[in-house]
């Protein structure tokens, strides 16, 4: 469970870094509200901690102290969280958005993520999607797989490309990604991909729910079930 699938560590999180195993079970983090995985490195222990156990408004201070200390990244998992419905507590949510912003503009990558996102939120499909390239270009493996909705819809797009978002759901499952099996088996019920795919989707994609959904439980911290819905069907990130 460490820096995962291109998403670099935390700079600036030396303050919080630590070998320290969390100490929430996973239970735990969905009994206090959690309601859709977040990634959350694995040495930010402590807001794993701190989110799973409730406590919102201290996990955004001490993310915006992380912020203040040097980590961009730090600003983009603060500002995602505001983006999914956190309320923003004592940190203003305008200067996080904005540092973000600034963040994205100089490179890092979750918050390329966050910024491509906001952007399509407001339907600015194409500004969105050129972000989350940005992002996919440093091996962001949830842009990846959430390319595949913009394929798919068009949105951002001249025209609807099945064929690009089944490449980019195949390279996100062989990285590991266990939603892009779900999503690409959605697609394949739907019938995106052709009537040969869709009878493999009506059959596959209950078995696979079935065996994914703990993975989902158990980790909801984890890159490897983490994503967005273009369509704001993503369950609200706390409930």
């Amino acid at each position: 469970d460490g820096s995962w699938a291109g998403i670099p560590s935390i700079s600036g999180a030396n303050v919080m870094a630590s070998n320290r195993p969390s100490s929430f079970s996973a239970h735990e983090a969905w009994r206090h509200g959690l309601g859709a995985p977040i990634y959350i490195p694995p040495e930010l222990w402590q807001i794993r901690n701190l989110i799973a156990t409730g406590r919102k408004s201290e996990a955004a201070a001490e993310l915006w102290k992380l912020a203040n200390l040097g980590s961009s990244s730090a600003v983009a998992i603060l500002d995602y969280l505001y983006f999914r419905g956190m309320p923003p507590g004592n940190v203003d949510p305008v200067q996080v958005r904005q540092r973000c912003r600034e963040a994205a503009d100089s490179g890092d990558a979750y918050a390329q993520y966050v910024v491509g996102w906001r952007e399509a939120a407001q339907h600015k499909f194409v500004v969105g999607l050129r972000w989350l390239h940005r992002a996919m270009r440093q091996g962001i493996v949830p842009a990846i797989v959430d390319s595949a909705q913009f394929c798919i819809s068009g949105a951002g797009m001249t025209r609807k490309r099945p064929d690009l978002a089944k490449r980019a759901l195949w390279k996100g499952m062989r990285l590991g990604h266990r939603l892009a099996i779900i999503i690409f088996l959605r697609y394949c019920k739907r019938g995106e991909f052709g009537a040969s795919w869709r009878l493999i989707g009506a059959i596959v994609f209950p078995i696979a729910a079935v065996l994914i959904y703990p993975v989902i439980v158990l980790k909801p911290f984890d890159a490897s079930v983490f994503s967005t819905d273009i369509n704001d069907k993503t369950p609200p990130l706390f409930q």
